[in-house]
């Protein structure tokens, strides 16, 4: 039998926005998570007015994290095989268990702020850290290692994504930083924000060295890695790419960054355009990633899977995203509300000071 046709199979993407929120949602938990150690870590005391915020903000970005994976599940008991079907050579398998472990450091970590109890505090930290990192690496890992995709398959992946991590973590923190000086009457250290923003501006510019040689690095591969390379800056997804990730979410903050030292408001703009950059950073992955077709020519179309594959449509998976979204702003509101965020703990030497005094004053 001779075959005479060959067919094209649109297969659909498997994946979605919901699980691009999901390395956005990590991220931003493991940068929030990397700033509220520099006080207790690595002792610089200019950024403890931002210490407990972080902590909280880590808490609830890697729980809207976890709900974008039993949303994405779509029936969330199958979550039982992730916890007694563990796979040490499975990347996925390690996610479920970093991320579990990752969930308990951060609430023993954060226990111990709010308890001013630094010492505790600073073990803690030093062993969360790289767990909180592994948690953003192991999702590079996951694409990373994926070597039929062009877009995935590069050992920078997992580097790029702690990188980013770090950056949106930082910008995020801006935001909120200003946010709770204009709205909320919380007056903020200007000082801290300007030195939030320089890391910003240094760990943008260490982003965009990676990204730049991960393109170079596709450019001169194989014909499929030119594709993509080609796919991202010319293609389809010059807009989100080019216009969104690169222009307007690095290289403009950093512009606006340098020009405005002393200017929270321009802090506050850069801060939010970073973040868009860094959720356009993971649209492309995920979705340009899965755009070249593997069963024939042309490109894969983003619709999103149906009904019928027991997924989501593409209208449901913005209005999931939302959802978790909408939950985390209720959850942050509530904590700053309750927990006594813009608390500074006083230094050892600062409480027998005002013991002394308080002392004085008796007699």
């Amino acid at each position: 039998m001779t075959i005479t046709s060959l067919y094209n199979i649109d297969h659909g993407m498997a994946y979605g926005l919901i699980i691009v929120a999901f390395p956005f949602f990590t991220g931003l938990s493991a940068g929030s998570f990397v700033v509220s150690t520099l006080s207790y870590v690595f002792g610089q005391e200019r950024y403890k007015p931002i210490a407990r915020t972080s902590v909280v903000l880590a808490i609830i970005l890697l729980f809207m994290a976890l709900l974008t994976l039993f949303a994405d599940m779509t029936q969330p008991a199958n979550f039982y095989w992730a916890i007694f079907r563990i796979n040490p050579y499975s990347m996925f398998s390690l996610a479920g268990i970093l991320i579990g472990l990752y969930l308990l450091m951060s609430l023993i970590y954060g226990y111990f702020i709010f308890n001013d109890n630094a010492p505790k505090a600073r073990i803690m930290g030093i062993l969360s850290i790289p767990v909180a990192l592994a948690v953003h690496a192991d999702t590079g890992f996951v694409f990373g290692l994926n070597y039929g995709t062009p877009i995935w398959h590069t050992a920078l992946m997992p580097v790029l994504f702690v990188v980013s991590a770090i950056v949106s973590g930082l910008a995020l923190l801006i935001v909120l930083t200003v946010i709770k000086d204009r709205l909320f009457s919380v007056v903020a250290d200007k000082e801290t924000v300007y030195s939030l923003g320089k890391l910003l501006a240094a760990f943008i510019l260490v982003d965009l060295f990676l990204i730049f040689t991960d393109l170079v690095t596709m450019a001169y591969s194989g014909q499929e890695e030119y594709d993509a390379m080609i796919l991202l800056t010319k293609g389809q997804f010059v807009v989100p790419f080019v216009g969104i990730e690169i222009f307007l979410g690095a290289l403009i903050p950093v512009l606006i960054l340098v020009l405005a030292k002393k200017n929270l408001i321009g802090h506050f703009i850069a801060g939010v355009l970073v973040v868009i950059g860094v959720f356009a950073m993971r649209y492309n992955v995920v979705i340009a990633g899965q755009t070249i077709s593997k069963t024939g020519t042309g490109l894969v179309e983003f619709t999103g899977l149906t009904p019928t594959s027991f997924g989501y449509s593409h209208t449901a998976e913005i209005l999931v995203v939302i959802g978790i979204f909408a939950l985390g702003v209720i959850l942050f509101l509530a904590s700053a509300k309750y927990l006594n965020l813009d608390v500074v703990p006083m230094q050892a030497n600062e409480k027998t000071v005002t013991s002394t005094e308080s002392g004085q004053g008796g007699k």
